[in-house]
């Protein structure tokens, strides 16, 4: 359109009834006056990014910067070593393309998987994993709903647990070993991105055994297996997705404790202090102290025959 340049296209709206400012939006649309842009896509593309990107920033930065931005919850704290590394197998085998971790708040989803989902809960998932379908129920609330043992078997056969579950094995995860080393590199890649780690920086790998070996227990003691093959239950990937599984949603209804109001309440050596007037503390549940210090039984108390124990 060389012509554009010099000449205007005649318009059609010259002798109809049309405001003033259809007309002047007519004029510059006959203008051509983007022709001239189309014609150097390069720099078109090149400027364009740039107004997105700088765009963007201004959205962005502030959210990063000002603290306030962000929701937080006091009770809700930063995954454990071995549940980070039991998310990052929960990404890693898809579980997300299944399973949401967001309750929206109607009251169909609230009867059915409880409270809904607060924005401060999310602050330690990067990324978070509200998911978007859900083929299997959600798991915002899934911590403590069942016991590790029932999620061991679900593993191995989620139909034994689940019937009609259309949910796949996951059984290799039963006897693939995790590897404890790696744990400090995620915790590390946490931190950076803001989960205030202390001594998990240092300790992962050791603090990561010491849950998995609790968590194995609790398998053992609920009827599930020492080992899996020749792999150790505490050593298994599975482990570590029990323990992540466990720990969704728990978090929002602990009572908030600020670490420095419980370490003002004990001294040097970790042990209560003695009230302040020298005299013994009362029993927890109200009775009075005898002289050898053992409680003593409340006055209307009644011996218990031989026949009352059955």
């Amino acid at each position: 359109y060389p012509e554009s340049k010099t000449k205007i296209k005649p318009s059609l709206l010259a002798d109809k009834p049309v405001l003033e400012f259809g007309k002047k939006v007519d004029l510059l649309a006959r203008m051509d006056w983007h022709r001239s842009w189309e014609r150097l896509p390069v720099k078109f593309t090149v400027l364009t990014l740039a107004a997105v990107v700088i765009a963007s920033l201004f959205e962005m930065i502030p959210t990063f910067l000002i603290r306030s931005n962000v929701p937080t919850i006091a009770s809700v704290k930063p995954y454990t070593p071995l549940e980070l590394a039991g998310r990052d197998i929960y990404v890693a085998e898809g579980c997300y393309n299944c399973h949401s971790q967001m309750i929206r708040p109607i009251v169909a989803e609230t009867k059915r998987y409880g409270e809904y989902s607060k924005p401060g809960e999310s602050i330690y998932d990067r990324p978070f994993q509200w998911g978007s379908r859900r083929i299997g129920p959600d798991l915002a609330r899934e911590g403590g709903k069942q016991s590790s043992v029932w999620h061991w078997v679900h593993f191995e056969d989620p139909e034994q647990v689940s019937t009609g579950s259309v949910m796949p094995s996951y059984e290799h995860l039963l006897s693939t070993e995790i590897d404890f080393k790696k744990i400090t590199d995620r915790v590390r890649a946490a931190h950076l991105l803001g989960a205030p780690y202390d001594r998990e920086l240092d300790e992962a790998p050791e603090m990561a055994r010491q849950q998995a070996e609790a968590v194995a227990a609790e398998i053992v003691k609920q009827g599930g297996p020492v080992k899996r093959g020749e792999v150790l239950v505490m050593n298994t990937q599975a482990v570590a997705l029990i323990a992540y599984l466990q720990r969704l949603g728990v978090d929002l209804n602990r009572p908030a404790v600020p670490a420095a109001a419980t370490d003002a309440a004990l001294p040097a050596d970790g042990q209560p202090a003695p009230p302040a007037d020298g005299q013994p503390v009362p029993p927890a549940d109200g009775q009075a102290a005898s002289a050898d210090g053992q409680a003593a039984p409340p006055a209307d108390a009644q011996p218990v025959s031989d026949g009352a124990a059955n």
